[in-house]
């Protein structure tokens, strides 16, 4: 019984594993097929402060975020705690940053650091012999 239980556990962390890969694969994907997005999008596994059990903590900050709560830096980015749906224990961060666009040609930027995010990334006005640059 008790070889049952952990080759029922074993598998239930390769299932977990492989939905983690394929939503991870899946993220690249979208990235990929929607190149004229001007964000940057990153997930990663969000350290938990023993004082602060079941928030994401964000290491750079004295700030503790409860799953779903969004917190906006002054560096024009965003996060996001995420709670995983297969291991209620396990916290992400989901960052939210301004991507990168480059252009040829007589463009001017215009960026206002003051605003929230995605409001304060950079905007390019060109002139119409410009191009963008993928």
């Amino acid at each position: 019984m008790g070889s049952l239980v952990f080759v029922t556990r074993f598998q239930f962390i390769a299932v977990e594993t492989r939905m983690m890969k394929r939503f991870f694969i899946l993220t690249w994907i979208i990235c990929f097929l929607f190149d004229f997005s001007e964000s940057a999008i990153s997930l990663r596994l969000a350290a938990v402060h023993p004082d602060h059990p079941g928030k994401c903590s964000i290491l750079d900050e004295d700030t503790f975020l409860s799953p779903g709560e969004v917190w906006t830096s002054g560096e024009c980015e965003q996060i996001r705690c995420i709670q995983s749906h297969q291991n209620p224990d396990k916290l992400w961060l989901q960052m939210a940053s301004c991507g990168v666009v480059s252009f040829e040609g007589p463009c001017k930027l215009h960026q206002d650091l003051t605003l929230t995010y995605p409001d304060c990334c950079p905007r390019y006005s060109c002139s119409e012999e410009a191009t963008e640059i993928l």
